[in-house]
């Protein structure tokens, strides 16, 4: 057979054809693998996703934000005795402090009620009838909620702040209870039907439930102070003495103790009432008159 002169050129294009086809197919499996892996890979993911470390975020504060009360100055429930600074002549308002708290500049101040003294008022630590007063005041009242114009349409607020000297010390304090929280709370209002306590120096500790917010009563205090103001009521006893007291739920402290509606006649009956000011109050007030506190989620030392 004659063999045709081009005949190995064909086959030399025969085989690079081929050779190019094998190199395709070689390729495109080696795809269809790769896809294959992918896909079989992110099946896994999804199916097993990694795991992974949580941030810490601890920040799990209620509907409204709370604040630590201070664990050095003066503690909640403290005996406290309020000397006139216009008429120092030994006789004293007795009242019961709320709690302590610290300014943005480290300085402490105890919150007692507004009707327990005026302002440059000087206060002392009281351990008892019996024992004369310390020699140097605690502090003295340096701002109050109590302003001269309260009337009905106008009410006041019963609370009042005393500047802590720098050298106050809690020790050899009397009285006071151990189940007192240390945190306090910025809700305007608490929900009636909510158990309640307070601790004041007359009456102890005494519970019963809240009735109603935004309760307007007139306050009147031994020194001849009688204002509005407005608060939350609850069922539970208190006294004389007891003003400005801690009143509090289980873990927060909620308000300090205005005022008392008892019966004529009665002392801490079945149908006692006791009047607070709301924490969220003191603070938002003390902090417009001085601008050295915060109405913010805040812990202090």
């Amino acid at each position: 057979m004659k063999q045709h002169p081009n005949q190995p050129q064909h086959r030399q294009r025969a085989i690079a054809s081929i050779t190019t086809m094998l190199l395709a197919s070689t390729v495109l499996i080696t795809m269809i693998f790769m896809g294959l892996a992918l896909i079989f890979e992110h099946s896994s993911i999804a199916q097993n996703p990694p795991t992974r470390t949580p941030t810490a975020d601890n920040n799990t504060a209620g509907p409204a934000p709370t604040h630590r009360i201070n664990s050095e100055g003066i503690p909640a429930g403290t005996p406290i005795a309020i000397v006139s600074s216009t008429n120092p002549t030994g006789q004293y308002s007795l009242c019961t402090t709320g709690f302590t708290i610290t300014d943005k500049k480290g300085g402490k101040w105890a919150i007692t009620a507004g009707h327990c003294g005026k302002l440059g008022d000087h206060v002392y630590i009281f351990n008892g009838a019996d024992n004369p007063l310390p020699p140097t005041p605690i502090g003295q009242i340096t701002v109050t909620g109590v302003g001269d114009t309260s009337t009905e349409h106008n009410p006041s607020s019963d609370w009042s702040a005393i500047k802590l000297n720098d050298t106050t010390q809690p020790e050899g304090i009397m009285g006071l209870s151990s189940d007192i929280p240390t945190m306090i709370s910025y809700a305007s209002h608490s929900q009636p039907g909510t158990q309640v306590c307070k601790w004041g120096i007359t009456t102890g500790k005494t519970c019963g439930n809240i009735e109603q917010n935004n309760v307007l009563v007139r306050a009147e205090g031994d020194n001849g102070m009688a204002f509005y103001t407005r608060t939350t009521e609850a069922a539970m006893c208190s006294e004389k003495g007891d003003s400005g007291a801690p009143v509090y739920t289980s873990s927060l402290i909620i308000g300090i103790l205005s005022s008392t509606t008892t019966p004529q006649g009665q002392r801490c009956g079945p149908n006692s009432k006791t009047e607070y000011t709301p924490t969220s109050t003191i603070i938002r007030s003390l902090n417009n008159a001085t601008g050295l506190f915060t109405t913010e989620q805040t812990q202090t030392s």
